[in-house]
């Protein structure tokens, strides 16, 4: 039984690596999968880790998981850090996956100061090292604070390297966002990305080959501030 956290930080890292074969085509574009447990309590703390070259052993681990009672609140960025850091497994242009039910410990308030060396900063160094892209996936409890220090951080990690933050009300939501959303966005590239937009804004998108190439659009919202209208011309 794979023994991993809960509540705590479940990082997934999904390396990439493109490998063009002799018909000019490109494929094997995963190298490995990084399966990083974590969970903190008050007499110690527990990791488990799996490296794996397969989406159906992932499945596999998940599967087998057994979920540990830990603090209220976890360490998340340390073990994101620590997450990304998996030498010699962990490539470059790497897709992070950030599973948690706790606001970050370790969170500081925001310092532009990169002398400060706090974990946020120690992220996102991390990330634009390895040119990777987090996503958080969060399912916090009832009464969480939304705006503290631990919740803001992972908007403001995500946004250094153009990913997102997602509040996941239960698993059926987990389900769709992973298939419908970074199911289609694994390897993409960003033509313009925007946060707190609170006006009416036209966004165009300009691709290199017109015809071959697929462009989606990803809004994300808060849900307190109600649906978004968004028009096609």
């Amino acid at each position: 039984m794979s023994k991993i956290l809960g509540p705590g930080p479940k990082p997934m890292c999904v390396s990439t690596r493109m490998n063009p074969n002799n018909r000019e085509q490109v494929d094997n574009w995963i190298s490995n999968f990084i399966v990083y447990g974590f969970v903190q309590t008050s007499q110690k703390t527990i990791v488990n880790k799996t490296i794996t070259y397969n989406a159906d052993d992932v499945i596999g681990f998940l599967d087998r998981m057994e979920l540990l009672d830990g603090d209220d609140t976890q360490p998340v960025l340390t073990a994101l850090k620590n997450a990304q850091q998996t030498f010699p497994e962990m490539k470059s242009h790497g897709i992070v996956l950030v599973l948690t039910d706790s606001p970050a410990s370790d969170a500081t308030p925001w310092s532009h100061r990169f002398t400060d060396k706090n974990a946020e900063q120690s992220c996102i160094q991390l990330s634009l090292l390895w040119r990777s892209k987090l996503t958080f996936l969060l399912s916090l409890p009832n009464g969480t604070d939304f705006s503290s220090n631990g919740v803001d951080v992972y908007r403001r990690i995500s946004m250094t390297n153009h990913g997102d933050t997602f509040f996941i009300l239960n698993a059926t939501e987990l389900k769709e966002i992973l298939l419908k959303v970074i199911g289609f966005q694994y390897f993409s590239e960003n033509l313009a990305v925007g946060y707190g937009q609170t006006e009416k804004k036209q966004i165009s998108v300009t691709v290199d080959e017109e015809g071959e190439e697929t462009v989606f659009y990803l809004i994300t919202f808060y849900p307190s501030d109600g649906l978004l209208t968004v028009s096609k011309n």
